[in-house]
């Protein structure tokens, strides 16, 4: 890979660590003083305002955030926070100021992800997911950056990252309109046919919050804690940086397909290891290590779930993605109020057997190997947005038609000359794979041709007649 192209990598990305290593840092901050004011704490406002940001565009009737002038008061309001959660001890600056940082940050991550995930809808899942994996080792080195140096340098770190992602978000263009055509994307009731996958996330961020907010080991964040060996923190990233660099030789080297059942498999995994040391050991810093890498795995595969939706929605992009954020962030915050506010807290690790059992239940339940929404994940990768011969869907209606082909027939038939995989077939027309299968087989018998390659070929000699 060019060096042009490394960096043209890295500045495409820093919207995914560059919004990560920030938010995380300044929960670490926030954590010491959530015991004295239980509501105080950025995901609330990140909610509060991607909401808010939704019923904007709603009200405007605008497909996009406007303007770029937003980037720099965003990145002016962030650097403010930063300055203001940068003390030491924070509890001395006051109620008013702390609120004030807090809420500077979570406008900033909300204005962050809405404006990044809408220029990631207008690329190609392929290149999402490249970038992605580029940004969870991005992410790691930057936690241990923060965790070596001195806090009075973290301004330093943290300032040149913020400046750098406005710069780059300057630099690229936001479509307003996602790449497939609108008469693909989803509506409220295929949506809901990922239910396995949403429920999934969402019970994910209810164990990991909880456990956030319950101890005060600060799973999952490591700037500034001083109680982590240098051993642990490298041992946490490693297993994220590593995780990154297989899978961009699986995808870039290799060249192989992406199966998201099995990457949501390994972070629940992590989970799973994590409360099982607690179980058997307490609550020990090396839980930590497994706590901090599944979190930083399920936090990205947020945001690239947010994209796809965005991305297939026959809504705009920037909406979609507004509301997620929003409500995975009030969910966030509702669950550490609640235990900061009830003062909830365990002398042992009695619960963490009953986390296990959630977490299995979730892995055969909610994450078969054949769990749809993850295979719609996996098929968007292998799609591509125009058919392979270049010929229009009006000319396959129009000879499947002439063959004789029913109208459930014809859908197929079409899906199947753009190049859609059974699984996507499957979830745009709420059939089984089987079923898919099925009417492809009946359609290939209709039409004399025995494969894929025959019928693009058929395909072609009659546009040519």
């Amino acid at each position: 890979m060019s060096t042009t192209r490394a960096l043209a990598y890295i500045k495409g990305a820093v919207g995914f660590w560059g919004w990560y290593s920030f938010g995380y840092w300044a929960s670490s901050r926030i954590y010491p003083v959530s015991a004295d004011w239980w509501w105080l704490n950025q995901f609330g406002f990140c909610g509060v305002f991607a909401l808010g940001i939704a019923l904007a565009l709603v009200v405007a009737r605008r497909a996009a955030l406007p303007g770029k002038a937003g980037d720099w008061i965003a990145l002016g309001l962030a650097l403010l926070s930063l300055l203001i959660l940068n003390q030491n001890p924070l509890k001395d600056v006051g109620l008013p100021l702390l609120l004030l940082g807090t809420a500077a940050e979570g406008w900033f991550s909300a204005w962050s992800i809405v404006r990044w995930c809408s220029w990631y809808a207008s690329q190609d899942a392929k290149e999402n997911l490249v970038l992605l994996l580029i940004g969870i080792a991005a992410t790691s080195v930057v936690k241990m950056c923060s965790f070596a140096l001195p806090s009075f340098l973290h301004p330093m770190l943290f300032g040149a990252i913020l400046v750098f992602m406005t710069l780059s978000l300057q630099g690229l263009k936001v479509s307003e309109r996602p790449v497939p055509a609108p008469r693909e994307g989803y509506t409220l009731r295929s949506i809901g046919a990922l239910w396995q996958t949403i429920l999934s996330i969402v019970v994910f961020f209810l164990l990991w919050s909880f456990l956030n907010a319950v101890f005060t080991l600060n799973f999952g964040h490591i700037a500034g804690n001083g109680g982590l060996s240098v051993a642990l923190v490298l041992g946490t990233q490693a297993i994220d940086i590593g995780f990154s660099l297989f899978m961009l030789w699986w995808v870039l080297r290799k060249k192989r397909s992406v199966d998201w059942t099995q990457f949501w498999h390994i972070a629940y995994f992590l989970l799973a290891v994590g409360l099982l040391t607690m179980a058997l050991f307490g609550p020990t810093r090396a839980v930590q290590v497994f706590l901090s890498a599944s979190s930083e795995l399920v936090f990205m595969f947020l945001v690239y779930f947010l994209i796809h939706l965005g991305r297939r929605s026959a809504c705009p992009p920037a909406l979609v993605i507004a509301i997620g954020y929003a409500v995975i962030s009030m969910l966030d915050w509702a669950v550490r109020a609640l235990v900061f506010s009830e003062d909830a807290g365990f002398g042992d690790a009695a619960f963490a057997p009953v986390f296990l059992f959630v977490i299995l239940a979730t892995i055969v339940f909610l994450l078969p190997a054949r769990s749809p929404g993850m295979h719609l994940l996996t098929a968007e990768l292998q799609d591509h947005v125009q058919n392979p011969a270049g010929f229009d869907d009006q000319h396959c209606h129009d000879v499947g038609r002439a063959q004789g082909l029913s109208a459930r027939e014809l859908e197929v038939l079409v899906l199947v000359c753009r190049g859609r995989s059974a699984p996507y077939i499957a979830e745009t027309l709420y059939l089984s794979e089987n079923t898919v299968k099925t009417y492809r087989k009946r359609i290939y018998q209709k039409l004399g041709v025995h494969d894929k390659q025959e019928l693009i070929d058929l395909m072609e000699q009659q546009e040519d007649c």
